[in-house]
């Protein structure tokens, strides 16, 4: 049922504007997407429709990221996401431990002192990953500004020479 919602990621591009591409990039990321929203709150799920509504979502907010995040963080946060990690990952990720919590109140066979108890669990063990996330974040940025690594100027990112040794770019040879 997953596939089903992220079968129909694709096709809203055409049905917003009629001269639309669905691209394999965004079917691929769409499918990644909605299987990491799925994973968390997986086991829950009663009914089809549900799976499906979240797969979509998860897939929308991957193709919407890959439209709209990579200019908001170059030019607002002076983040450099090349593979977009944070919109086929990070973003549906939080929606699958969101739609667990809320999966989870839904539940009827506990009391509801446990509920509680286990949704607040639930909401702290969401808000540690949050934190780790951030924190493994930001130490790795300021890991790769130390002057020891020779980071490149940004207009030499997608130049492979500054990266990578050519022998027929060589000279002498």
């Amino acid at each position: 049922m997953k596939s089903f919602g992220q079968g129909a990621v694709p096709s809203v591009p055409h049905c917003i504007h009629p001269q639309a591409v669905a691209l394999q990039t965004h079917i691929h990321n769409a499918v990644l997407a909605g299987g990491v929203a799925m994973s968390i709150p997986g086991h829950q799920i009663p009914e089809p429709w549900i799976a499906m509504v979240l797969g979509l979502t998860a897939g929308l907010i991957s193709i919407g990221g890959a439209k709209c995040l990579p200019v908001c963080f170059d030019h607002l946060l002076g983040i450099h996401d090349t593979c977009g990690v944070h919109y086929t990952f990070g973003l549906p990720g939080l929606l699958g431990g969101i739609a667990y919590i809320v999966l989870m109140m839904q539940e009827t066979s506990w009391i509801m002192t446990s509920v509680f108890h286990q949704m607040l669990i639930s909401s702290g063990t969401l808000g540690l990953y949050m934190a780790m996330g951030l924190a493994s974040g930001l130490l790795t940025g300021l890991l790769l500004n130390v002057r020891i690594w020779r980071a490149s100027h940004v207009a030499k990112y997608f130049d492979d020479q500054a990266f990578w040794e050519f022998p027929h770019l060589a000279v002498g040879f």
